[in-house]
């Protein structure tokens, strides 16, 4: 049994042989061009295409990235900056525990945009006062929005729905 080189040498030299001598040098020129379009076909062509669509994709992926950059400086704009890092229910509830509003705080819920909702119902009015005093002087909670109902049976306590938002 043959080497396979050897097989394919002899299968050209029989080719060869067939072709007469005067148009053996124009099928080499006809080979190396194919050989050279096998070459960019098989390995160029892709490799440049590829390196397209990965410009391309770059160019997409830095828009997201400004976008979410972008995105980043609004949330930390509208984020809570409490010593303790603390989320706004956190800061809220605890806050709520020292000035004895605990007991008081019903439900506390993010409120559509930017800012949480908090419901108390028979709250002391003056410690409310100064709970939302110092939720303004801290965190720098500001109230948005506030209803206040007078409580039923002790007109000293009241319920109340208030939204919270960072003061700027």
């Amino acid at each position: 049994m043959k080497n396979p080189r050897c097989q394919i040498e002899d299968w050209l030299n029989t080719l060869l042989v067939k072709v007469p001598a005067r148009q053996r040098p124009l099928l080499f020129i006809g080979l190396f061009f194919l050989s050279l379009l096998l070459v960019w076909l098989l390995l160029l062509a892709p490799v440049s295409s590829a390196g397209r669509k990965l410009r391309q994709e770059i160019g997409v992926q830095e828009q997201e990235l400004a976008w979410m950059r972008l995105a980043a400086q609004e949330i930390k704009r509208y984020a809570l900056d409490t010593s303790q890092g603390a989320s706004w229910q956190a800061t809220i509830e605890d806050s709520a525990r020292r000035f004895g509003l605990a007991q008081a705080v019903r439900r506390i819920e993010p409120a559509a945009g930017c800012g949480i909702r908090v419901w108390l119902e028979d709250a002391v009015f003056d410690d409310l006062l100064r709970w939302l005093s110092q939720l303004k002087q801290g965190p720098g909670l500001e109230v948005v929005e506030i209803v206040v109902e007078p409580g039923r049976i002790n007109p000293a306590k009241v319920n109340v729905q208030l939204t919270l938002a960072r003061g700027d």
